[in-house]
């Protein structure tokens, strides 16, 4: 195959199924004008293994000069697709957007008692997650070698460089703590000197019990400040909530 044919290709990594909503956000996506091929890849329980197989395939077959990792329960619409695209194009190498964690707790990019500021913009973030998220072909092909990755299980199904690990990491404010396969990318992007960063103004939602949005945790974290709050603040406040 000639190289780069696409634009970029979407990878879901997918222990059992893919949620009805985000086959149907692909279907939407293909109507739109973007060059790109979706590869659902379907069946490995371990989500460090399935995403480095899958960065590894794509370092191979350089069909494109960008991944994006759309997991299986993430709904979006075409334009979150063509913005993140955007961004990529313009020479951000690792950079994701906005969604919250399954129960809709806090952002997945929060971070260990950190915030993330929601304000539309592009935002460095300390831990990116990868359930909505775009990568450059030009990093992985840096990671392996100035990182000296080993291939492992070569010429086997799931031959790879291990590009995501979960495992014990030594952070400089917590101390030791255990970081998913994700964070751990992050991690190894950081130390070839590319940063990770969020676009707050992408805002894709996240199926847990259901599908849970942005605008939901900014919701719930405006309830939170609420019921601290002085009585009388905590009144004038939902005034303000009532008059807007």
């Amino acid at each position: 195959m000639k190289d780069d044919v696409f634009d970029f290709v979407v990878y879901t990594p997918c222990h059992k199924f893919i949620q009805g909503e985000t086959a149907q956000a692909f279907e939407l996506a293909k109507l739109a004008n973007l060059n790109f091929l979706w590869i659902p890849v379907v069946g490995d329980a371990l989500i460090g293994r399935a995403r480095s197989i899958i960065a590894s395939q794509f370092l191979k077959l350089r069909m494109a000069p960008y991944m994006v990792f759309v997991d299986s329960d993430i709904v979006f619409t075409p334009d979150d697709l063509k913005r993140l695209y955007g961004h990529l194009k313009a020479g951000y190498e690792y950079i994701g957007g906005l969604y919250t964690v399954k129960t809709a707790a806090h952002s997945a990019h929060y971070g260990l008692g950190g915030q993330t500021v929601i304000d539309g913009k592009i935002t460095e973030v300390k831990y990116l997650s990868a359930g909505f998220t775009g990568l450059s072909r030009s990093l992985l092909e840096r990671m392996v070698k100035e990182l000296e990755l080993p291939l492992l299980h070569k010429d086997e199904w799931c031959e790879c460089y291990p590009f995501f690990e979960s495992q014990r990491y030594l952070d400089e404010e917590k101390g030791a703590i255990y970081i998913s396969e994700d964070w751990d990318f992050t991690v190894k992007a950081r130390k070839v000197g590319v940063k990770a960063y969020c676009d707050t103004g992408i805002r894709v939602a996240h199926i847990g019990t259901t599908a849970w949005t942005v605008e939901q945790l900014i919701l719930k974290e405006r309830e939170k400040r609420q019921a601290s709050a002085p009585e009388g603040e905590a009144e004038k406040e939902k005034t303000e909530c009532r008059n807007r």
